[in-house]
């Protein structure tokens, strides 16, 4: 995390470098609407009893989107590099963001929105924790471009912590089918995905 931090740091100080001086802007963050800036532990779920099928049906559900969200989050991080390196000019970077990238998320967001498991049960669990995940790297890359284009470092590390959120929710999604098949099978362990 504080290398994710510093890293953040670098490539905004870049960007500022890049884009000179200018007249400070303010960017307005509707605090309503958004979830909360803090990267936070989330709290552990309690995680119902659940057998196998139940179990096999979260796990469907979380392969379903999770190498697609893992395919996002490496596209950003290439075009993060490209950024900080110079390759990829800030413009080009943040128009990246708006018309790839946060559609993508939003795709997402759809798709898992209209396909929710019944409620109460392991997989809609799961499934929270991955919607989630969409929105806040959805409202994370907004702010992220944002901040970019008004040169406001607060709003950009703002952003980073959205995406740190987005990554603890895929995380927890995970934790909590590991807690399920302990409970089910305690000698089992099978390795997960973090």
């Amino acid at each position: 995390m504080g290398l994710f931090a510093v890293a953040a740091l670098l490539i905004a100080d870049i960007v500022m470098r890049q884009a000179g001086p200018i007249a400070p802007a303010i960017v307005k963050v509707p605090v309503s609407e958004a979830p909360s800036t803090r990267t936070v532990a989330l709290p552990a779920t309690p995680v119902p009893q659940a057998t196998p099928a139940e179990i096999a049906n979260a796990l469907a559900e979380i392969q379903r989107f999770d190498d697609r969200m893992e395919g996002l989050r490496a596209q950003y991080r290439t075009a993060s590099l490209a950024l900080q390196w110079g390759q990829l000019s800030r413009d080009d970077f943040i128009d990246g963001i708006n018309k790839w990238l946060i559609p993508q998320w939003r795709s997402l967001y759809s798709e898992l929105t209209f396909n929710r498991p019944k409620d109460g049960t392991l997989a809609s669990l799961v499934h929270a924790r991955l919607v989630s995940a969409t929105l806040f790297w959805d409202r994370g890359l907004q702010d992220y471009a944002e901040g970019l284009k008004a040169n406001n470092s607060n709003a950009v590390m703002a952003a980073f912590d959205r995406m740190s959120n987005g990554n603890e929710s895929r995380r927890e999604a995970w934790r909590l089918l590991e807690r399920a098949e302990f409970q089910s099978t305690p000698t089992a362990s099978t390795p997960r995905k973090p």
